[in-house]
């Protein structure tokens, strides 16, 4: 399951002319407490619970757009987000003789804004209820059998956001943490109406290009905006020249000093999933074999789109998106196999493995439920392999899909 989850990532002590010894992690919203005294030495002069505080100000100006984040920056629904998140609404509304990704785009007024397209949402957070103890019963009474188990979550899945969805223009989504060891329920307003304001030339917004992505340091006007609509009566709905803008109860305000050597920085988002935990097994499976054939998927279609687009320009404009999308994971996926390699990265999840695996064997009796369910995602791992292929090929048909 892809998570989008609220998350923050910690950089602190950041060095203009040197590399800064950074403090660095990704961390859900409820851990920050308990990191305060961190936090608080690296230079945060907010309190940890007013980050924490999701639907407060300023943590509820951030919102998801279904596979990126952005942020109300004004009080009448303005939106800032990347270039390349608004990429596939900047091509929607482009033609090979209307170039908007060449030549940008810049809406004089409010009428003149264009619809991102039927599927553009903007997610603004309501709620977040933890479930974790009903979650847990109903997966205990499905019994020990794997399949029993996982329909018991699903049905309890659906059960959940049905309740939860009761109320029109929320959309509601049941996520775990910690591999199922806590579970949330994220209530979120659904915003139907998303309307393209601003894009810059694609000489600024992807400056350098896709040979530039993922390079440091890179220099690219990577932003736009958006504004978010809704009916007259302040609730969801479908695009129409009858809605108004949306007023958030919280807008980002731009700062009046810039930033300098050693400031504290903390970016809010909505990462997709950290593989930060994946055993050295998992590690290496994905590092040997599931990232180079994506990649080599990828590259193969890039190189059919490309040499669609040189017979007909229209093709390249109503691939533009796609192609976008799919150079950037090739080149990720690329850039960390070669980062890989570099700090022998399967060396050190085998040898951090090892440690903790050694660490519970002198634990004795304490240790042994642990090391028994290690061994058991290990074998879970094996078999897993047997169907590997086949799990990749539904895996991106869900993605195009999404």
């Amino acid at each position: 399951m892809r998570s989008n989850l609220l998350a923050f990532s910690v950089v602190a002590s950041l060095g203009l002319v040197q590399v800064a010894h950074a403090a660095e992690g990704m961390w859900v919203p409820q851990q920050l407490p308990e990191i305060a005294g961190p936090l608080k030495q690296a230079g945060l002069k907010l309190s940890p619970e007013q980050i924490s505080n999701l639907t407060g100000d300023p943590m509820g100006a951030v919102v998801a757009l279904g596979g990126c984040t952005a942020s109300f920056v004004s009080p009448q629904g303005l939106v800032v987000t990347n270039h390349h998140c608004a990429y596939g609404a900047i091509q929607l509304n482009s033609t090979a003789e209307k170039n908007l990704i060449k030549d940008g785009f810049n809406a004089p007024t409010l009428k003149d804004e264009l619809s991102a397209g039927p599927n553009a949402r903007v997610f603004v957070l309501d709620q977040i209820t933890d479930v974790t103890d009903q979650a847990k019963a109903a997966i205990a009474a499905a019994g020990k059998n794997p399949l029993a188990r996982t329909r018991a979550l699903d049905a309890f899945d659906k059960a959940q956001t049905a309740a939860c969805e009761a109320d029109a223009g929320f959309r509601c989504r049941l996520y775990s943490f910690s591999g199922g060891n806590t579970y949330r329920l994220f209530r979120n307003m659904e915003i139907k109406d998303v309307r393209l304001v601003y894009a810059p030339p694609g000489s600024v917004g992807k400056f350098g290009g896709d040979i530039d992505n993922w390079m440091w340091p890179r220099h690219t006007g990577d932003f736009s905006f958006y504004r978010a609509y809704v009916g007259k009566d302040g609730k969801p709905a479908a695009f129409s020249a009858d809605n108004v803008p949306y007023q958030p109860k919280h807008f980002l305000k731009f700062a009046d000093q810039p930033l300098g050597a050693d400031d504290f920085v903390m970016v809010a988002g909505y990462p997709g999933r950290t593989n930060r935990y994946a055993l050295a097994g998992e590690f290496n499976e994905t590092a040997s074999w599931t990232y180079p054939t994506i990649a080599r998927h990828y590259n193969a279609v890039l190189k059919m789109i490309d040499e669609a687009g040189k017979a007909d320009p229209d093709v390249k404009v109503k691939y533009a998106a796609t192609a976008a999308s799919m150079n950037n994971v090739a080149k990720n996926y690329a850039g960390q196999l070669e980062g890989f390699k570099r700090i022998d990265a399967a060396g050190q999840k085998q040898a951090e493995e090892a440690a903790v695996l050694a660490w519970l064997k002198k634990r004795g009796a304490a240790g042994k439920p642990a090391l028994a369910a290690h061994a058991q995602l290990v074998q879970h791992l094996d078999t897993s392999k047997t169907t590997r292929e086949r799990d990749l090929f539904v895996s991106q048909f869900n993605s195009t899909s999404a």
